[in-house]
């Protein structure tokens, strides 16, 4: 009894390629969906105050979450 030879590391590269590609367009499905509004969002600031997301309303937000230690 024979066993199949073993993926060879073009075979690996083909598939890895053919999943990024997928991914791809994946994703470029998923972004053709119909946009909703965000949800309600809240930001306790340093001065005890909050920042509510409906205060931007209409405007682009940018919102850049940083990991200190």
């Amino acid at each position: 009894m024979s066993y199949a030879d073993p993926l060879r590391y073009t075979d690996i590269m083909r598939l890895r390629y053919l999943l990024a590609a997928f991914t791809l367009l994946a994703g470029l499905a998923y972004a053709q969906q119909v946009p909703r509004p965000a949800g309600e969002f809240a930001i306790g600031m340093n001065s005890g105050s909050q920042v509510l997301l409906s205060q931007y309303s209409g405007k682009v937000i940018l919102l850049a979450f940083l990991y200190t230690t």
